[in-house]
């Protein structure tokens, strides 16, 4: 059983700040931190190993520095972690359909329902595109045999309390929200570890994975910019002027 997470690395909005009056943000701590819903989707893993030993493979797509996020996964109990390491910003997808053909059997692909900083959700794209089952929005996961089986909240509930469950064959992609399983703390000697290991994580690009120039092609192209016309104010005026003014 290869159970396959997902991971993506954000800016921890801790280091920032938002000036109203000037209108900007301002980013005082560059450090950053796994998207809150795709750790919870990790949790959601490692349970299921813990109950199956099922194996645990993190992924994540970005630069050198998304080293440090699948490092901790390893540190969290994964048992492998690769980084396709890209800076092109051609749709995630791709390359996880490229990671799920390399790697073989993928039973259970498991990753958050979207990103904090861009709202950007990969679960239900990659479903299709590996031609598996999708079940979305999970708080809670679990393996019956060849079964998935979630806990979701109901979304026709106005009050968000109520919950219903929906089940899977395998293979499968989940997404786990924010209301996921609380993340596991790392032990501080498992990280000092994963940090000393210099085969922790395995790099691999677009290259390894079979994927030319013509598949990274970025879903968004910049052609330009345009700002709407500033506002302009009403004029002040004193009493005298709005009587002249309305006189006939």
């Amino acid at each position: 059983m290869r159970l396959l997470v997902l991971l993506r690395q954000l800016l921890d909005p801790a280091g920032m700040l938002v000036n109203r009056k000037a209108g900007k943000v301002f980013v005082n701590r560059e450090e950053y931190m796994i998207n809150p819903a795709d750790k919870r989707a990790l949790e959601a893993a490692l349970q299921i190993k813990d109950a199956t030993g099922a194996e645990v493979v993190a992924a994540a797509v970005g630069p050198a520095r998304t080293e440090d996020a699948l490092r901790e996964a390893r540190a969290l109990g994964a048992d492998r972690a690769i980084l396709i390491k890209e800076d092109v910003a051609a749709p995630a997808g791709r390359f996880y359909e490229a990671l799920c053909d390399s790697l073989g059997d993928v039973d259970l692909i498991l990753t958050g329902d979207s990103a904090l900083d861009t709202g950007e959700a990969v679960g239900p794209q990659l479903a299709e595109m590996v031609n598996m089952a999708f079940l979305g929005n999970a708080v809670q996961c679990a393996l019956e045999g060849a079964v998935v089986r979630i806990v979701r909240r109901d979304v026709r509930d106005a009050t968000q309390r109520a919950y219903n469950g929906v089940e899977a064959d395998l293979p499968a992609v989940v997404t786990v929200t924010r209301s996921g399983p609380t993340p596991r703390y790392p032990h501080g000697g498992a990280i000092i570890e994963m940090y000393r290991d210099p085969e922790a994580v395995e790099i691999m690009t677009a290259a390894d994975l079979g994927l030319d120039d013509s598949a990274l092609q970025p879903a968004v192209v910049e052609r330009g910019q345009s700002f709407p016309p500033e506002r302009e104010f009403g004029k002040q005026m004193t009493v005298e002027e709005i009587a002249e003014r309305m006189t006939p």
